[in-house]
């Protein structure tokens, strides 16, 4: 790549969560290749019983799945891109649900439902796809993806034989790019100038301690809170 992305992330445990001893549901993943830098937030469902561990593979299984095909000559901002990486992470997955449960749809509902919100930025542009809710910033500008009837869309319902839907958005020349997933929505105006702010990307912990400080404000950060930023910088 012919440009620098800087990245800044963090995931901090949400009050009601704490409140009632369950774990983190969050999990993110930062994947850099020979041609492409790619970050995914998923959050996994809140009223599964370790919908965390589908969080966890699921963001790490995308990220690595980008990062080759993107090294490999596909477009980032291809459909066939994404798909076929999803695909890939959910043929990871279904080899794993006999492991977790006789039962395959029991399984599938504990672990595997997770929200995806994932941005992929190589030489010829750069991408975000969104499968659920959560909170996106482009260059300052900051879109809320709200889920319908509070029931977000999760990757994992392909297993099930249900679609996904995947939105898929082009970006020719972003300069930056902040996801974070929906428990940062209370914090939604200040991600528009979050890439901005320099110390973020100095300190690896300074995001972390960011939130944790919002954290103990009442009314903010109740639910499992992930921000990723990057910026990019001058080669």
């Amino acid at each position: 790549m012919d440009t620098k992305w800087k990245t800044a992330a963090a995931t901090v445990i949400g009050r009601e969560h704490r409140r009632t001893d369950r774990p983190c549901q969050d999990a993110f993943a930062i994947r850099r290749g020979a041609r492409a830098v790619v970050a995914v937030v998923c959050d996994g469902c809140g009223s599964a019983a370790h919908s965390e561990l589908g969080a966890r593979l699921g963001a790490n299984l995308l990220a690595a799945a980008l990062v080759a095909r993107l090294d490999g000559g596909a477009g980032v901002a291809e459909r066939a891109t994404w798909r076929g990486a999803c695909d890939e992470v959910i043929a990871q997955l279904a080899a794993l649900v006999p492991a977790l449960d006789a039962d395959p749809t029991a399984a599938i509902a504990r672990h595997f439902l997770f929200t995806v919100l994932a941005a992929a930025i190589g030489d010829d542009g750069a991408a975000i796809l969104a499968i659920g809710d959560g909170v996106i910033a482009v260059d300052g500008a900051v879109r809320v993806l709200e889920a319908e009837d509070d029931a977000p869309g999760y990757l994992g319902y392909e297993l099930l034989g249900r679609p996904a839907q995947l939105e898929l958005t082009a970006l020719p020349a972003p300069s930056s790019i902040v996801l974070a997933s929906d428990g940062a929505r209370p914090l939604a105006a200040e991600l528009a100038g979050l890439a901005g702010e320099d110390r973020l990307f100095a300190n690896p912990d300074a995001l972390r301690r960011r939130l944790a400080i919002a954290g103990r404000e009442p009314g903010l950060l109740l639910d499992d809170t992930t921000i990723i930023a990057l910026r990019r910088e001058a080669s």
